[in-house]
């Protein structure tokens, strides 16, 4: 069923999608990511469904704006569908990512020779490997993170190089999925876990979004960076995938997802 839905969209994202299913399978072993949870076939193919949408708009905006050949650094690349889609289409592209999410993430990355540099954006040195590139993508990566937006946003323009271009992607808090919920009493705040951290001096909670932004949180964050807007706007993903009559009809503010394309002066 799954796979019939796929069959309209563009092949290298296609194909992006079946190397990674296949390097998955080929593990000998269970996977899991850092919260101990198992990286399954299955919840791969998941994952790429609710979120295609999102992927092809990425890759159609990078495309629209960016010549081939172009540096494309990836902050937070996961599994490496925009990453791979668009080394297939010909841009030079390397991922930054956590140093304990690369070994359950980044296994077709690594496969196919993507350069991949550790990398706590909250914390860490920026080093030369990874500035100076002619696009950043931080798609779904923001809300993670527990320093500011503004803080965050300033960090992810370091590593553009002067004229180049940022693209930012986040859940919009606004969507009409969290207005839903307030109509009938339920919380929009993800709980905190059973547990606490062990290093709660370095994380404050273990919450997956500590903060969804609004537009004007993501403008202002952008904005206090001295970074121009080139374009932005809203989009849905999972519901595009699994409704798009209906995703179509939801006025653009009330969209599961905000996008902001900003150029570096």
């Amino acid at each position: 069923m799954m796979a019939s839905k796929r069959k309209n969209k563009p092949d290298n994202i296609s194909l992006v999608f079946q190397r990674i299913i296949n390097t998955y399978k080929e593990s000998k072993q269970e996977i899991h990511d850092y919260k101990g949870s198992e990286i399954s076939v299955s919840y791969i193919e998941n994952y790429y469904f609710i979120s295609y949408p999102r992927f092809y708009l990425v890759y159609s905006l990078v495309s629209s704006y960016l010549s081939q050949g172009s540096s494309i650094l990836e902050v937070g690349p996961g599994y490496g569908f925009i990453l791979l889609s668009l080394k297939d289409a010909g841009y030079t592209v390397k991922g930054a990512e956590l140093d304990v999410n690369i070994p359950a993430y980044s296994r077709t990355l690594i496969h196919e020779g993507v350069p991949l540099y550790p990398l706590n954006i909250e914390q860490d040195v920026i080093s030369d490997e990874i500035q100076g590139n002619d696009l950043i993508i931080a798609s779904e990566v923001l809300e993670h993170l527990h320093t500011s937006l503004i803080v965050s946003v300033g960090r992810i323009a370091t590593m553009c190089k002067n004229g180049g271009l940022i693209l930012i992607t986040v859940p919009n808090i606004y969507r009409l999925e969290n207005y839903l919920k307030i109509f009938f009493r339920e919380n929009i705040c993800e709980d905190f876990p059973s547990n606490s951290h062990s290093d709660i001096a370095q994380q404050v909670d273990l919450r997956t979004h500590p903060r969804e932004p609004t537009m004007k949180d993501l403008v202002r964050a952008v904005e206090g960076n001295h970074l121009e807007i080139v374009r932005k706007g809203y989009f849905s993903s999972s519901l595009m995938a699994k409704y798009p009559i209906l995703a179509k009809l939801i006025p653009p503010p009330l969209r599961e997802h905000l996008f902001v394309l900003a150029k570096k002066p």
